[in-house]
């Protein structure tokens, strides 16, 4: 992320009073806790029986959640179809630890989530096509286990 585009998101995130990660480890058991960041990781094993675990990153590191099936079905949009997620929640954490440099499992079990995604229009990003001048090269095959290509010109 930018430098500029994080100045501009932390602003208008602010109004949420989201914390970053590195302050959420910090967090008592039991607190309420807001988190705010890219959704980089979404599962929901068939073993968990509907549960989703979400984890979200930001610029001081990274937040686990947990979103209980009832959760799931009321928030499924945002869950579902966010880039950015802020998510409001109960901070758990195994009682007694401190959580500073120590590898307890600490997570946010979400009560809400909303979709912060339009924040991103602003995030300047450069393209990873793989381009060679003006035109681009496609595989077009194998014959006897050698890849051929073409050069295509740009649309």
């Amino acid at each position: 992320m930018t430098r500029a585009f994080r100045a501009d998101a932390s602003r208008l995130l602010a109004h949420f009073r989201v914390q970053p990660a590195a302050v959420l480890c910090n967090y008592p058991n039991g607190r309420l806790a807001r988190a705010s960041g890219l959704l980089t990781h979404r599962q929901r094993p068939q073993t968990a029986k509907g549960t989703m675990f979400v984890m979200l990153e930001d610029d001081t590191g990274t937040v686990n959640a947990i979103v209980w099936p009832s959760v799931v079905e009321s928030e499924r949009k945002p869950l579902l179809g966010a880039k950015l997620l802020t998510l409001f929640g109960r901070w758990q954490r195994p009682e007694g630890e401190s959580g500073e440099g120590g590898a307890a499992a600490m997570h946010l079990v979400v009560m809400k989530a909303i979709d912060h995604s339009h924040l991103l229009q602003s995030l300047v990003t450069r393209s990873r096509d793989f381009r060679q001048g003006d035109c681009r090269s496609v595989l077009t095959g194998a014959r006897e286990g050698v890849w051929t290509t073409r050069t295509m010109s740009p649309p």
